[in-house]
């Protein structure tokens, strides 16, 4: 018993320094935010694994925040795959599905991937919402402010994984984790993945606004403007810059997974 035990805990080691990630997932963790890389202060950790922590039955979903300055290997897509096997294979993951989203920030290739993990790969995420998501971070992580471009991510994905429409759009309005308060301003879209004309909700100023837009997603990389209410300031205005770009969402390497990633 000893010795399953042991090989166990090396081989979820094992899987950490594949990734760059060093440390270990023990079962029933409510250590959310693994920040290896130094980007945030304590204060933002703090502030991430609460909300996770009131989040997460909601959503119905684990979410972990990973950085990294020395990965293993150059791919953010191996490398998010890699934590969320881990955080599985240590027991963790919600409900029977073991289903988390992993928001995984690589600095040195300066490459980030939001990704969504579980086991019979029913999505909480449409990849065109993935997709908003990103985009909506892009300028976050491009000018550096990892801290804020963490929580938006985790908000949004937070938001979106909920179920029922009326709840995601409440969810916006009423928390304020995103750095921009009840107007974070992330574009929200529908979860039929099918479909190649979603309708987009975009939140400026607590108010709804509308829209439609040809969305036809492939494995290409491109950059994504989201809605804009107000003119740019300083060129720092959230979702696309022509500083990065994202790679548009789909299935990842393995089974169980798919997301999308940020080059910065």
């Amino acid at each position: 018993m000893r010795r399953k035990a042991a090989f166990f805990l090396l081989t979820v080691f094992a899987v950490f320094m594949l990734s760059g990630f060093t440390g270990t997932f023990t079962e029933g963790s409510t250590n959310y935010v693994y920040d290896e890389a130094h980007l945030f202060s304590q204060a933002k950790i703090d502030e991430l694994n609460e909300y996770i922590t009131s989040v997460r039955d909601k959503a119905k979903s684990d979410f972990l925040v990973v950085t990294t300055n020395e990965p293993e290997y150059d791919d953010e897509i191996e490398a998010a795959e890699a934590i969320a096997h881990a955080w599985r294979d240590a027991g963790n993951g919600y409900g029977k599905d073991h289903q988390v989203i992993v928001f995984y920030i690589d600095i040195k290739n300066r490459n980030a991937r939001l990704m969504e993990y579980n086991d019979r790969e029913k999505w909480r995420l449409s990849d065109s919402e993935i997709d908003e998501i990103n985009s909506y971070i892009l300028n976050d992580m491009v000018n550096g402010n990892y801290g804020t471009a963490a929580g938006k991510a985790i908000q949004g994905a937070a938001e979106c994984a909920k179920p029922g429409f009326f709840e995601r759009i409440w969810g916006w309005i009423t928390v304020g984790i995103a750095g921009g308060g009840a107007a974070s301003g992330i574009a929200l879209g529908t979860h039929n993945a099918k479909t190649t004309t979603p309708v987009r909700y975009y939140m400026r100023d607590q108010r709804v606004y509308t829209g439609r837009r040809e969305d036809q997603f492939t494995h290409t990389t491109t950059v994504v403007q989201p809605k804009q209410t107000n003119p740019p300031t300083s060129g720092h205005s959230g979702g696309g810059s022509s500083g990065g770009s994202i790679s548009s969402s789909g299935a990842g390497h393995s089974s169980g997974s798919h997301g999308g990633s940020i080059h910065f």
